[in-house]
């Protein structure tokens, strides 16, 4: 698969650029600023700046500059397709939502 996209759409994923919750996983309450230890990171300039450029390209129809590799001991991996300077916040894309002890062993990272 060359792209993001590609990968997404092959699988009949529906994109949402806001936060969404699968039926029957962690409830919307569970997104709370006061549950994280030590509080909120606050989003640099450039990670802002990164983030609406992102959003901006999507709404143009267009991917960020990330492809679909495949890996033969962890499967699918996102890759990016260009420059990125180090620390650069990336949000990875997901399936579904759910709380950290469902997860402890299912092999993600």
């Amino acid at each position: 698969m060359a792209s993001a996209a590609t990968a997404l759409t092959s699988s009949k994923m529906e994109f949402s650029n806001e936060l969404t919750y699968v039926p029957s996983m962690a409830p919307i309450s569970a997104n709370q600023a006061k549950l994280k230890e030590g509080g909120m990171q606050v989003l640099s300039k450039d990670d802002k700046e990164a983030i609406e450029l992102c959003r901006s390209m999507l709404k143009r129809g267009e991917c960020p500059p990330l492809l679909v590799v495949f890996d033969s001991h962890e499967g699918l991996t996102m890759q990016v397709d260009a420059y990125i300077k180090d620390y650069t916040f990336l949000n990875k894309y997901t399936r579904e939502l759910d709380y950290l002890e469902n997860k402890e062993d299912d092999g993600c990272d």
